[in-house]
């Protein structure tokens, strides 16, 4: 596994700076096999050459000196394309047209790149910086039209009129917007969405050929950003990487600090989810350990820093890239030292790891929503395309990702999956055929999922249908007589919607197949209906439907054990592992049907005693644990070779390598 270090501008400019860098950087040299320097530290997009220009001669020196001292692979990472947020702007001004938002709000410090003294601009930075003799060039997640100083771009005059000369139309920005908001305008907006997909991908296309018409050897890649802000973009990978030759990338998501543990597994989740998009000719996929603003073992622990470069080797991708040195210069590595000792012993288990997990596969229950989601997506209820994901949380994927931390294994590979978990209206990113592909399979519902597949008539294939009315006073979740109940059977789960929000929906069975195994009580027990039931359809497909809270406050005991029943149900027996008691872990499983790697980390701050975990078939497994590897011998258990894993304690991580 490669490990890429970022370093910050701040620290390249004056010697004494430099050689400080330099000694640090030597210091841990078996944690640097690719260095990365940032061309710049303000996210203003149009900072003039005059400035830009000393400091790429600087560069150039450093890129040179650093291989010099032996190290292979020096690169730049150019910091602004045409800007990232508002800062600045009171030094550098508004030299180009700015980014315009939806509502006619101007960006102060991200200009529209389809101007052609923008562009120019923008292609002479990177010709400039390609002159600095880099093996490679990242261009940042800046590239985006969505949150550069608006959140919703770009509706500047130029871009109105290219789009109006693409589709036919003599839209105004006022006109265009409110056409947009209709609900049933999925066209426009699909065209839309392309039309700055498009703009991306021809960006792309010019910057390589700049980069290339410099030297034809310079490696292009892209930080990449998460599907909350990339499906607005497009999120066409597949378009955007060749049309840059990129064959490295950076997949994107800000976990910046400790603070909030689960972070850990969203982070892990969203940036797979991202590589899995990615076209086959990038080769190189690179974590980003982000440790912004401060870059301190204080504000994020060298155990979770480990963590999230364990847990992306167990995800599939292959390189990490640190973030982790200050930008300023009298800070260069001054705590530092613990963290990096740890990861030069760590790195010896993320090499076994990936090598043990090449051509290999996720597999688990796979948290859904398309790249075309706002290609497709119909508006409901009075809502507005204009609304981030963040600000819909009915309709937010990184709900669905509470199962993980009570021990469902996810995968962002549909292929590979179970099945597929649904929240709110993400279902109207799919096809038809592609929700029918589901259904096949396995699927797990909330409330509104229900309400998305009733839309589409396809309520007949989950057994059950729903209507608008949400039920948020007083309300509990009692758990039914059936087998994925057994030993909970009367267990009343309350949320407490009046404290923490969250709500329930009743569920109208519609076929005399539903299994009930929950129903939705009031404050004094009164049923009134059905809130959880479980179905299979005549496709073969095997429905949970999970009425009452799905998401939300779901680490009980008694929520942990009745859904990793009910998952193993809707895998028809072919779950691949399996926990044997109670534990607030996660869990990430790749295989190539023979093999299997299996990630666990505790999630809960209290360490987790050693404990029983299933991995079918298996015999034997390597254990890497605490930078120790030791082989395990599996006691066999109704098909399953069953291991036991040692202490965990919080947020620690043990790997099993089994056969």
């Amino acid at each position: 596994m490669k490990i890429a270090q970022r370093i910050h501008l701040f620290q390249l400019l004056k010697d004494e700076d430099y050689a400080r860098l330099v000694a640090f950087l030597d210091k841990h040299r078996s944690c640097m096999d690719e260095l990365t320097l940032f061309t710049g530290f303000c996210h203003h997009g149009a900072i003039p050459l005059s400035e830009l220009q000393p400091q790429a001669d600087i560069l150039a020196l450093r890129v040179a000196d650093l291989k010099k001292r032996g190290y292979k692979s020096v690169g730049l990472n150019v910091h602004t394309t045409f800007g990232h947020i508002d800062e600045g702007y009171d030094y550098y001004g508004q030299p180009f047209h700015p980014m315009v938002g939806c509502k006619g709000d101007l960006a102060k410090s991200c200009f529209c790149p389809q101007h052609a003294d923008m562009r120019k601009f923008i292609l002479d930075k990177y010709t400039m910086y390609a002159k600095c003799g880099p093996d490679f060039m990242y261009v940042d997640d800046d590239v985006k039209y969505f949150w550069n100083g608006v959140k919703f771009a770009c509706f500047c005059p130029e871009c109105i009129a290219r789009f109006n000369r693409k589709i036919g139309a003599d839209y105004t920005r006022e006109t265009l917007v409110a056409a947009m908001e209709e609900p049933d305008s999925v066209q426009l907006r699909a065209a839309w969405v392309q039309e700055i997909s498009d703009k991306i991908t021809e960006l792309f296309a010019d910057i390589k050929n700049v980069v290339r018409a410099v030297d034809p050897n310079i490696r292009l890649g892209f930080a990449t950003q998460h599907q909350g802000w990339s499906t607005y973009n497009g999120m066409d990978f597949a378009a955007w990487l060749p049309a840059l030759d990129a064959d490295f990338a950076r997949p994107g998501e800000g976990t910046y600090d400790d603070k909030t543990p689960v972070n850990l597994i969203t982070k892990a989740i969203s940036c797979a989810r991202q590589a899995a998009e990615y076209p086959a000719s990038v080769t190189d996929v690179q974590y980003e350990v982000e440790d912004f603003p401060n870059y301190s073992l204080l504000q994020k622990s060298t155990r979770f820093n480990l963590g999230e470069c364990t847990l992306a080797i167990a995800q599939g991708m292959n390189a990490v890239l640190l973030n982790t040195l200050s930008p300023d210069p009298v800070m260069t590595g001054l705590d530092l030292d613990p963290m990096y000792d740890a990861m030069a012993a760590a790195r010896i288990e993320w090499d076994k790891m990936e090598a043990f997990a090449k051509g290999m596969h996720g597999i688990g229950f796979y948290p859904a929503i398309s790249t075309k989601y706002d290609q497709r997506r119909p508006l409901h209820n009075g809502e507005s395309f204009f609304v981030t994901y963040d600000e819909a949380p009915k309709h937010n994927v990184l709900q669905t990702y509470s199962l993980s931390h009570i021990g469902i294994p996810l995968t962002v590979e549909p292929q590979n999956s179970y099945g597929a978990v649904f929240t709110g209206n993400l279902a109207d990113g799919f096809t038809d055929e592609e929700l029918l592909g589901f259904l096949k399979t396995s699927v797990i519902l909330d409330a509104d999922s229900v309400r998305a597949f009733q839309r589409r008539g396809l309520a007949k294939y989950i057994g059950v249908t729903c209507d608008d009315r949400e039920y948020t006073d007083s309300i509990t979740e009692v758990f039914t007589d059936h087998p994925v109940n057994e030993g909970l059977v009367g267990f009343s789960r309350d949320v407490h919607p009046a404290f923490f929000g969250s709500g329930a929906a009743i569920l109208n069975p519609i076929d005399e197949n539903v299994q009930v195994i929950g129903n939705l009580c009031g404050l004094h027990g009164e049923n009134l209906g059905v809130t959880a039931a479980l179905f299979e359809n005549e496709l073969g497909g095997r429905v949970c439907i999970l009425g009452y809270a799905a998401y939300h406050k779901v680490d009980s005991y008694a929520k942990l054990l009745q859904m990793q029943r009910v998952c193993a149900w809707l895998a028809k027996g072919e779950s691949l592992t399996k926990f044997y008691a109670p534990w607030l872990a996660a869990q990430f499983v790749r295989t190539d049907g023979k093999r299997t790697m299996a990630t666990l980390v505790n999630l809960s701050l209290d360490p987790a005693e050693s404990t029983e975990f299933g991995i079918k078939g298996a015999k034997t497994a390597t254990l890497l644990y605490r930078g120790e590897e030791m082989v395990l011998t599996a006691k066999e258990r109704n098909g399953y070779g069953v291991f036991s894993v040692p202490q965990l304690l919080s947020l620690e991580t043990a790997v099993l390598m089994a056969e």
